[in-house]
């Protein structure tokens, strides 16, 4: 520092002060970006799977009431009508579970999905054998399926997608719990950079004062002399 004349010495403080500031608030926007970053990534994601699975349970629902009038009608015509739409519902909700399995994130979705998709095939098993003897024109036998099989794998499946939907609550709930920590930790860090910048910053102002004041002395007294 002595090398230095005390306008440079002045100077380079300032300068020094004013890079640590910038660092600090840059590690700050840095922070705070990628945080609202992984929000919003996180909120469309849970946005979309919502959506998803909402569509998925009732096309579900819609396919077992239209079994069910398949089932109970003795008009061989009611089958005929409902089978095209039974079929297509099946595939759109197969893709949805697809989509669904391609959107989670966390080992508890993909179980709980794993069990969604275990309840569905107990479920379709059970509704082509229900389907099958109603097409051999056994209506009793059918009915009994419908009611003894059928309709318990459809509580049962949309129990296990309840469970899911429900699952994305819990999960939401400790996202924002995360969130708010990591918050609260980027303000600590931002206040311990202050801390720590302010301190800098004095124990700088004292070597600058230190290294300025004692030439001057030291001048002073060789003019005394």
């Amino acid at each position: 520092m002595n090398k230095f004349s005390i306008g440079a010495r002045l100077w380079l403080a300032i300068g020094i002060s004013a890079l640590v500031m910038l660092a600090m608030f840059a590690s700050v926007a840095v922070r705070s970006a990628r945080l609202t970053a992984e929000s919003q990534a996180a909120d469309e994601r849970q946005a979309r799977v919502t959506l998803v699975a909402a569509r998925w349970s009732g096309l579900t629902e819609t396919n077992v009431q239209r079994v069910i009038a398949t089932t109970m009608g003795s008009d061989a015509q009611v089958a005929q009508h409902f089978a095209p739409a039974v079929k297509a519902t099946s595939a759109t909700i197969s893709e949805l579970q697809k989509e669904l399995e391609a959107l989670a994130a966390s080992d508890e979705e993909k179980a709980q999905l794993a069990k969604v998709a275990a309840a569905r095939k107990a479920y379709l098993d059970a509704r082509e054998a229900t389907t099958a003897l109603h097409a051999k024109g056994d209506a009793d036998a059918a009915r009994q399926q419908l009611n003894g099989a059928v309709l318990p794998a459809v509580k049962a499946y949309l129990g296990e997608q309840q469970a899911f939907v429900e699952l994305q609550v819990q999960l939401a709930d400790r996202r924002r719990q995360a969130q708010a920590e990591a918050r609260a930790q980027s303000l600590v860090f931002a206040g311990l950079t202050l801390a720590l910048m302010l301190t800098g910053m004095a124990i700088g102002g004292l070597l600058l004062v230190r290294s300025i004041v004692r030439p001057l002395r030291a001048a002073a007294s060789a003019m005394a002399t």
